[in-house]
């Protein structure tokens, strides 16, 4: 009996103080990412919860050069999905990884780079 009066009080702590606890197994996170119109997390920014096919209808094709996400979005040089893709939770400086490598003078090298190339979003 001693131990049964805590217990019911647990159970009942979210109705007498309006908290709603999260059980751990069936909470589900919401994928967000916060780009940013320079390198190093700076200048303009805005937070994208949920896919984008086309960053244009927001005012923000290709002008991402850094991001920050809570899970690892799919970043697409095209819209809806479709070219090259980059994947990782986040990047400080889009002038760094390459899109694509071609031969120059008989040489592979970096031909383009993702630095304000992205055009779509997806989870």
């Amino acid at each position: 009996m001693k131990l049964l009066l805590p217990l019911l009080a647990l159970c009942f702590l979210p109705l007498i103080f309006g908290v709603h606890l999260k059980r751990s197994s069936s909470s589900t996170t919401t994928c967000c990412v916060t780009v940013y119109e320079d390198v190093g997390y700076k200048g303009a920014n805005r937070q994208f919860c949920g896919n984008v096919g086309f960053l244009g209808d927001y005012g923000w094709n290709d002008r991402i050069s850094s991001w920050k996400s809570n899970c690892s979005p799919r970043m697409y040089s095209d819209a809806y999905g479709k070219g090259a893709v980059i994947v990782k939770n986040e990047y400080k400086d889009l002038r760094e990884p390459c899109m694509s490598f071609g031969r120059v003078n008989g040489v592979t090298q970096c031909v383009a780079r993702w630095n304000d190339q992205i055009s779509s979003i997806y989870f």
